[in-house]
């Protein structure tokens, strides 16, 4: 029938738009249209993920303007396409006026709205704009722990912000719904209890991964519980738990420069210099974080060795 015969178009449609070939997609869609007298939503959603994948934003407006005109009416799907894309290319004040009218045609923003403008805050975040945000956040209540991505979003920009009353709040809220964190979501969550200086709930949640779920920490989770060790004090027990893990998960240049920022921090230069030689045997190059801890530790031991010399000539 007709309905069969539209989706296998709309899954062709599908496939050259992912295959990154608008020429083509569009001439099926005029094929569909004199076939079938019109496109439908998944249709005319499909044009706008290339459009707007394409950063061909104008072209995406002038279609929502065409789908209205053929009887079609844009979904959330269809807004959000054109709203992640003014984000996506700084344009935020025209990603607020599409909201606007998507809210005007009685369409309520949802998690993903609320994603998408939480990672606007991320890049540039005005007072106004983060109060604009967060009151969409305040609307969704309790439902921002049924979304895992928009939740892990919003524990990062609250991290990011320096929000540290709501991200209280949201872990407590977090807590409460009784759900499980997945992998990416633990590491949120220790980075969050890092910034809270809670230290126990970070061991709390690394525990009950690795303990109680028999989790294998990934190379990110594993640098987010360094982190929250080397910040809060705590650089024995990260390069313990470092020796731990790096067999099983692997170590990279960021936990490396987090450890050596830490010895930096409280002025372990022996420690340092051993950590920078397993850098060298392992073949690795220092990043832009580790070389200037690295640098102030060297200067220290250059400092001591002159001083201890200059003591030694002139009593020796």
């Amino acid at each position: 029938g007709e309905k069969l015969d539209l989706a296998a178009y709309n899954c062709v449609l599908d496939a050259l738009i992912c295959a990154g070939a608008p020429g083509p997609a569009g001439q099926l869609a005029s094929e569909m249209r004199s076939r079938f007298g019109r496109l439908d939503i998944v249709s005319y959603n499909t044009l706008l993920k290339g459009m707007t994948a394409a950063g061909e934003i104008d072209k995406a407006n002038r279609l929502l303007v065409e789908m209205e005109e053929d009887g079609v009416t844009p979904n959330d799907i269809s807004y959000n396409s054109i709203i992640n894309a003014n984000v996506t290319s700084g344009r935020f004040k025209e990603a607020w006026q599409t909201i606007e009218q998507m809210e005007r045609k009685g369409i309520a923003a949802d998690h993903y709205t609320v994603s998408i403008m939480l990672k606007a805050l991320k890049r540039r975040g005005s007072g106004h704009q983060v109060k604009r945000v967060l009151a969409m956040v305040d609307k969704l209540g309790s439902s921002v722990c049924d979304e895992e991505v928009l939740l892990n979003t919003l524990v990062e920009v609250c991290i990011h912000l320096r929000e540290s009353r709501r991200l209280q709040d949201l872990l407590s809220l977090f807590y409460r719904s009784g759900k499980k964190p997945s992998q990416h979501l633990y590491g949120a969550l220790i980075k969050a209890h890092s910034q809270l200086k809670q230290m126990q709930q970070c061991r709390e949640n690394w525990n009950e991964m690795v303990l109680e779920r028999a989790m294998i920490p990934n190379d990110i989770v594993l640098g987010c519980m360094l982190d929250a060790l080397v910040c809060n004090g705590e650089v024995e027990e990260a390069v313990a738990l470092f020796n731990e893990w790096k067999g099983k998960v692997g170590a990279n240049m960021v936990m490396y420069s987090t450890l050596i920022k830490g010895f930096a921090a409280v002025g372990k230069a022996d420690e340092a210099m051993s950590m920078w030689e397993e850098i060298r045997a392992a073949g690795s190059s220092m990043n832009a974080v580790a070389c200037p801890s690295m640098l102030c530790l060297l200067l220290e031991l250059v400092c001591f060795a002159y001083m201890s010399c200059d003591s030694w000539i002139v009593f020796g």
